[in-house]
């Protein structure tokens, strides 16, 4: 079993304990599936696959054939079976172990050369959704590893029809495209034949249920099209196909390594696409390409700390309090390791809500990510962000260690920066955003050690960045912590101010009055909101160089509960 990094939190035991125990059962990081209204059907490779036509024997060795694979969502709202079965013992696909980020894939193979037939599976149960021309999003990640990129599909809803009958036969494929018997759709992306890609797409009900109309995502990057011919989608009552060609009799079939595959019967928001989207990118650590390239020169800064800089905002308040950060900010990516200290590898994705705690949570990032980009329209923004919730500075952080949390901050920040040499995008490094030390508070020695330990932290950072005077800019943490656990709050505090004070390079965000969730503890959706306009306003006063006219006024509306720090001379 995989080890999965605790999720911590300060004055959250039980919750932390919930957590982890979701963790073990399903698979960190990213393990729960943020959206499940009108979730039609959920196969994971990592649960329930199983080599027997009973459904009795699960797969567990790598090479084992698999007989039947069953959706997650048995024996909760589903009154149909929807499992995938193999037609017969030659067309049973592989299990495949540890294929991707330790986690196991269903693999299909074309022209199988130990039986000469090609591996594909149906679904045994009934149509997916109410009707054959209802709203879908359905979102695949997988590897295309051969065959044909147009004809045969990944997946297929109505796939078992004998029949062409008009719209039918929804064919997602590694082109990227959508094939329907009449019409297509096809899209300036391709799954290529190396790496797993996720590939989401959406089609809205009728009377719009259209190719024409049709959205597809590669990775998390909306696709533009590059053909269409038009056609009303209606997939009529029959199941589902994994990897096959289409007909009652299909030949033709793709070789494919499948990971997972989530199908709704809605039209998702950019929202609860973009959560389900981070779900699977940070579960199966996805190299997901979130820059467009050629693109601006890009603008990098680094987010580190504890809880309160992963987040725990909730999504469903921004529709009141940010309506404007409620969606996908396509000027600014992110890098982030999910509250996970062994997840370095994320990928960039467009920044959106669902990257804090969880795929309903959100951090400070939001509303500093937009912030920035206001301030410099000239650049693409890119944030990595690596946190890990009831962490300490003392060790854990110490970059003289060096602890655990640094070297895994040290390691997402090279993966990210490499990333970006590797797609030739210049960048230059903008700074650093520091949300911790309630953990340190909590303990004599490590307080005392905090001015010491902070100011090893900001050279270290400096120093890796190759930029004397970073600018760094510290979350002060709040008075308002409970006094009987955070028993040095004020030493901790101190050690902040007088850092600040002496180096014309460092801010300070004064967070006491920012709003809190009940624990006194943990920022709610309005203080993270406040705490990410902060640090920008922070930030913009100490810049190098100076912001744009634009990014002055984006200061100076954002200066409201921070202390201005402005370069000497």
């Amino acid at each position: 079993m995989r080890q999965c990094q605790s999720v911590r939190g300060e004055g959250t035991s039980i919750l932390w304990l919930l957590l982890v125990i979701a963790c073990v059962a399903t698979s960190c990081p990213g393990a729960t599936l943020p959206i499940t209204d009108n979730l039609r059907l959920w196969l994971r490779a990592d649960a329930n696959v199983y080599t027997d036509v009973n459904s009795t024997i699960e797969a567990t060795a790598d090479g084992q054939l698999v007989a039947r694979w069953h959706d997650q969502l048995v024996g909760t709202d589903n009154t149909i079976d929807n499992l995938a079965k193999a037609s017969s013992s030659n067309r049973q696909p592989t299990y495949r172990l540890d294929a991707i980020n330790g986690l196991p894939v269903v693999q299909f193979i074309n022209d199988n050369s130990d039986d000469n037939e090609d591996d594909f599976m149906n679904s045994e149960g009934g149509a997916l959704l109410s009707s054959g021309d209802a709203a879908r999003t359905v979102f695949v990640v997988a590897r295309h590893n051969g065959g044909s990129e147009s004809s045969p599909a990944i997946f297929e809803l109505n796939g078992q029809a004998g029949g062409n009958t008009t719209g039918g036969q929804y064919r997602v494929t590694p082109e990227v495209g959508l094939r329907v018997s009449g019409g297509y759709r096809l899209y300036n992306g391709s799954m290529g034949t190396s790496n797993f890609r996720m590939i989401s797409m959406q089609t809205p009900a009728t009377p719009d249920n259209d190719t024409a109309l049709t959205l597809a995502w590669l990775d998390g990057i909306e696709l533009s099209a590059t053909d269409t011919l038009s056609q009303a989608v209606n997939t009529g009552t029959s199941g589902y196909r994994l990897a096959g060609g289409t007909g009652a009799n299909p030949g033709g079939s793709i070789s494919a390594d499948i990971a997972e595959i989530i199908v709704y019967e809605s039209e998702l928001s950019d929202v609860d696409r973009a959560a389900v989207e981070s779900y699977l990118s940070t579960k199966y650590r996805l190299n997901t390409q979130a820059i467009d390239n050629p693109a601006k020169p890009v603008k990098v800064f680094f987010l580190g700390g504890q809880s309160n800089m992963v987040g725990q905002g909730a999504n469903a308040d921004l529709s009141t309090l940010a309506p404007t950060l409620n969606g996908t900010q396509g000027d600014v990516v992110i890098w982030h390791n999910g509250d996970d200290n062994s997840n370095t590898t994320s990928g960039w994705v467009k920044l959106a809500p669902g990257q804090g705690r969880s795929g309903s949570e959100f951090g400070p990032e939001l509303a500093l990510g937009r912030a920035l980009a206001d301030a410099y329209p000239d650049y693409q923004i890119a944030l990595v962000k690596h946190a890990v919730g009831g962490t300490n500075l003392d060790v854990e952080w110490n970059p003289n260690g060096p602890g655990p949390l640094y070297s895994g901050f040290l390691e997402s920040v090279s993966n990210a920066l490499g990333a970006l040499d590797a797609d030739g995008l210049n960048y230059d490094i903008g700074g650093m955003f520091w949300m911790q030390g309630e953990r340190d508070s909590r303990f004599t020695d490590m307080a005392a050690n905090y001015q010491d330990n902070l100011l090893d932290l900001i050279a270290a950072v400096r120093s890796e960045a190759g930029v004397a005077d970073l600018p760094f800019v510290i979350g002060r943490i709040s008075e308002n912590l409970p006094d009987a656990t955070y028993t040095e709050e004020d030493i901790v505090r101190a050690a902040m101010d007088a850092i600040a004070a002496g180096d014309d390079q460092v801010g300070l965000v004064d967070t006491d009055s920012f709003g809190l969730k009940s624990d006194s503890v943990h920022f709610n959706s309005a203080g993270q909101l406040a705490l990410g306009e902060a640090f920008a306003a922070q930030y913009l006063a100490i810049a190098i160089p100076e912001p744009t006219t634009a990014g002055l006024l984006v200061m100076s509306m954002l200066a409201i509960g921070t202390r201005t720090r402005r370069r000497a001379g």
